[in-house]
């Protein structure tokens, strides 16, 4: 698996691998081949559902995760993203 980009113009990714994130190894290995910090997000708090949800393959390679706030859960993803290369300040 490859994580394609075109014109590769972006510096961080904002991820939602819904059912793969506890399945698949090959995901995990296509954010660390990528090299971009990668920002997984759960619309649904998974600490809440069943037990096997609680495991993710993935985000030990990710540089942060956001979950439980649904579909604004995106949003704040995206603030993230924009904070994490110190573009821009937080809207507080």
């Amino acid at each position: 698996m490859k994580i394609l980009f075109p014109n590769d113009r972006f510096d961080v990714v904002v991820l939602n691998a819904a059912g793969c994130t506890d399945t698949n190894d090959v995901l995990r290995d296509a954010i660390v081949a990528r090299g971009l910090p990668t920002i997984k997000v759960d619309l649904s708090n998974v600490r809440g559902r069943q037990e096997f949800r609680h495991r993710s393959l993935i985000a030990r390679v990710c540089h942060g995760l956001i979950a439980g706030f649904g579909a604004f859960s995106y949003l704040l993803a995206l603030e993230a993203a924009v904070n994490i290369n110190g573009q821009y300040e937080l809207l507080s």
